[in-house]
């Protein structure tokens, strides 16, 4: 079997010692991973740009991959989503950061995982030792679920002729935007 890729995407900015921490407790439980890191800079509060992170992304990456979503705002659902999708794995809180994918992708997999006791590094403490187990046998903890958290996009307006009005739901460093039609 070859070494599980895990990426890792964050609220805890890219110098933190909590991103250090949750990449050395990943090596600790999977010492041949390859973490890749693709954001660290996501805002808890606003879980929309997490979401498209994983749409625009998840088709560059192979199969097997685990993909880590490491944004809690602390409060909300005390249960983490497992899901398989495309051939891939995602771990994150239920706060609706996989809502788009999962809407993408209508036959995914759903699993719930409870969270025994919410301490204050989720991440570290619960989902670190879920992706450790993934990597090793390539199945999901937890329970079937359909009840996953949504995210609600503006409806696209039709416009006479033919055309839709649109908005946009983010603009990229480079000023490409990403609209909802």
């Amino acid at each position: 079997m070859s070494a599980p890729l895990i990426t890792l995407a964050s609220d805890f900015g890219s110098g933190s010692a909590y991103l250090a921490m949750l990449k050395g407790a990943l090596l600790t439980r999977c010492p041949s991973a390859r973490l890749v890191d693709l954001n660290h800079e996501l805002d808890s509060e606003d879980i929309l740009p997490a979401a498209l992170l994983w749409l625009r992304i998840y088709s560059y990456y192979p199969a097997g991959t685990i993909h880590l979503l490491a944004l809690d705002r602390g409060t909300g659902p005390d249960r983490m989503l497992a899901v398989a999708a495309a051939g891939q794995f995602w771990l994150a809180m239920d706060e609706g950061g996989l809502g788009l994918l999962l809407e993408q992708h209508p036959g995914a997999q759903v699993q719930a995982v409870p969270l025994p006791v919410r301490g204050s590094f989720v991440a570290r403490d619960q989902m670190v030792p879920l992706a450790a187990a993934m990597a090793a046998c390539g199945l999901l903890p937890g329970h079937a679920v359909a009840d996953w958290r949504r995210l609600a996009l503006p409806p696209v307006d039709p416009q006479p002729g033919g055309g839709v009005l649109a908005e946009v739901l983010h603009v990229d460093r480079f000023g490409n935007l990403l609209l909802n039609a």
